[in-house]
């Protein structure tokens, strides 16, 4: 390199800035490729649609009811992403929270308000929840 360049401390200076903000916009964009790749796939939407289908379900079911939900997407999804189908689907009776999640990267939770106690399953295509207990 030519010694005047490397003795003028201000074109130096001023380079280094150059060159951290094209590594810091870099860095954004990056970013912003992966979220907006996750949040335009039908991953995210499914998790959100059955999280909160099921929810709204076990919210308006009443002890004794058995509900039998067809999954049919969620395992295609789960499949092709190779998450086992019994980790894409969590029903947590003591923080009663719905979890779905399709990728290894995270997922969707989606809160329900009934007090019951849902026993769950997964066969074939189907989940079937029944609420067996109303009393906490």
């Amino acid at each position: 390199m030519d010694k005047r360049f490397l003795g003028n401390k201000k074109a130096v200076e001023m380079l280094m800035n150059n060159v951290i903000i094209i590594v810091i916009i870099a860095v954004f964009f990056a970013f912003m490729f992966l979220f907006v790749g996750r949040a335009g796939s039908q991953v995210t939407i499914a998790e959100q649609t059955y999280a909160k289908q099921i929810a709204l379900l076990i919210d308006n079911a009443k002890l004794g009811t058995i509900i039998d939900l067809d999954i049919s997407q969620l395992k295609e999804i789960s499949e092709k992403n190779k998450i086992a189908l019994d980790k894409t689907i969590t029903i947590d009776n003591k923080n009663e929270k719905v979890r779905i999640a399709l990728t290894s990267r995270g997922g969707y939770e989606f809160g329900f308000f009934n007090s019951a106690d849902v026993v769950w399953s997964i066969n074939e295509n189907n989940l079937r929840m029944e609420v067996v207990n109303n009393e906490k």
